[in-house]
């Protein structure tokens, strides 16, 4: 497995440790005089890594908060937020753009509907500058729904197709898959 320096600062942690174990080398068996600016090397190097992975994030990292995002959007009932994570040619089995799509959200979000949702199952697969997630999820609908009296939890499985904008990846097409382990698409639900 190869380290990413944006996904994680151990790459950089790891070659300042090796780079202060040569100058301690050196200085112990070389005859090399230690210097204070050996030290700040090692600790330049540990910065950057720390820096790189705050202020930069891979595609794996902004692909998690895209969901994230839509995750705290449902929940939050904020169909505008949603509107935020799809792309402008957004288009699945039932809905034909991403008008259709929103104007279907905002008269299921006009109330709160669900409580929480947790992931499950996450499969992100990219290539390139398209990626391709299998999402599970458990939602507790929120209470007052009708499903909220059925039961206490639902699971649904989508499989979302994601492309890079710019520096953004956006929702192309979600299609749903499964409801609570039954088979089930947009145009069963329509």
């Amino acid at each position: 497995m190869m380290l990413n320096p944006v996904e994680t600062p151990w790459l950089a942690v790891g070659i300042a440790f090796a780079v202060w174990v040569i100058i301690v080398s050196r200085s112990v068996f070389g005859g090399m005089e230690k210097r204070w600016w050996h030290y700040v090397v090692v600790l330049a190097i540990v910065a950057a890594g720390i820096g790189v992975d705050y202020l930069l994030d891979s595609d794996m990292e902004a692909i998690n908060k895209q969901l994230e995002a839509g995750r705290t959007a449902v929940i939050e009932s904020r169909p505008g937020d949603i509107a935020d994570l799809l792309a402008r040619d957004y288009s699945d089995a039932v809905h034909g753009s991403k008008a259709e799509f929103m104007a279907r959200c905002r008269s299921v979000l006009d109330r709160r509907a669900v409580e929480d949702i947790d992931f499950g199952k996450k499969v992100i697969e990219l290539d390139g500058r398209h990626a391709t997630v299998e999402l599970g999820v458990f939602g507790k609908p929120a209470k007052g729904t009708g499903y909220a009296d059925i039961a206490p939890v639902f699971r649904v499985e989508m499989e979302l197709e994601l492309a890079k904008n710019g520096g953004e990846w956006l929702i192309e097409r979600a299609e749903l898959v499964k409801v609570n382990g039954q088979s089930v698409s947009w145009t069963r639900l329509r």
